[in-house]
């Protein structure tokens, strides 16, 4: 026996609901990066990958990785790996299907999270190996971003 005619509406309106979100949170990491343009380490790539409406945007050089993963199942996660570590994982994001929920994720990201995760990307906090350091001690991302961001105010003002 099949689906009403309702319920079938509702599934696919709790689809499309799921795939702006996707598509939008994809959004917001890629004007983050445009907006860092010129500004990255050298011999790093980009990848950019949409699979089965999961997208990937993957930084790598040798022997480390970087990837921001925001899956069809609605969840954004990064993954960090490093030559010298395990690999590091970290749910930024459980899907809800509650709008209001996603808005304030979204603009959490846009406020700035979707800055400071490309910044670590591109290494220009701190290296891969040094900030997983500090990740494997119990640190959250936004804690380790902090810390870096901190130490590197306190270098300038030395040196300044």
């Amino acid at each position: 026996m099949g689906l009403s005619k309702e319920k079938r509406e509702l599934r696919r309106m709790e689809q499309a609901i799921k795939t702006t979100f996707i598509v939008d949170t994809f959004k917001i990491f890629m004007d983050a990066y445009q907006k860092t343009l010129g500004d990255s380490r050298y011999g790093l790539s980009l990848k950019i990958t949409v699979r089965n409406n999961n997208h990937y945007l993957v930084f790598e050089d040798f022997g480390q990785r970087f990837a921001i993963n925001v899956y069809t199942n609605g969840n954004v996660e990064i993954r960090m790996r490093e030559r010298n570590h395990c690999v590091y994982r970290e749910q930024l994001f459980e899907y809800t299907p509650d709008i209001e929920e996603q808005g304030e994720f979204q603009r959490y990201l846009e406020e700035g999270l979707a800055a400071k995760i490309v910044e670590v990307a591109l290494e220009r906090i701190a290296s891969y190996g040094e900030f997983m350091d500090i990740l494997f001690e119990g640190v959250r991302f936004v804690e380790a971003y902090d810390y870096f961001r901190f130490e590197r105010e306190i270098v300038r003002k030395k040196i300044g």
